[in-house]
């Protein structure tokens, strides 16, 4: 068993509840070199970064971002949709509210669902 750590301020305008499953998709997005694109309601918040607190910085600025992943070749694995505090209740996965369905997407969801499904945090 291993122990996480989160960093409870990022990102700043989700719900802390949120947080560590923000942090922990983009810990699985980034694996084997990926890179993470962020669009938020208005614009793109960050582009083809690998930098996780650069990324979890440009998070939460508007109630939702969409956001996308790269592998290192360039080619889109997929796309995971969030909505902040969206009536939670303190269940920390409802803050993904979609994502593009294929094996990697799903894997990804499901690992995250494995560590905060069922939780109340």
């Amino acid at each position: 068993m291993s122990i996480h750590t989160f960093d409870l301020s990022l990102p700043e305008y989700a719900a802390p509840c949120e947080r560590p499953v923000v942090q922990t998709l983009i810990d699985l997005l980034l694996r084997e070199g990926g890179v993470v694109s962020v669009y938020d309601e208005e614009e793109v918040a960050i582009h083809k970064s690998s930098d996780k607190t650069e990324i979890l910085k440009s998070m939460s600025q508007t109630g939702w971002d969409t956001v996308e992943s790269y592998h290192h070749d360039g080619d889109l694995r997929g796309w995971f949709s969030l909505i902040y505090n969206n009536g939670s209740e303190q269940e920390p996965m409802i803050v993904i509210s979609d994502y593009s369905v294929n094996d990697w997407t799903e894997n990804v969801y499901r690992k995250l669902d494995e560590a905060f499904g069922g939780y109340e945090l």
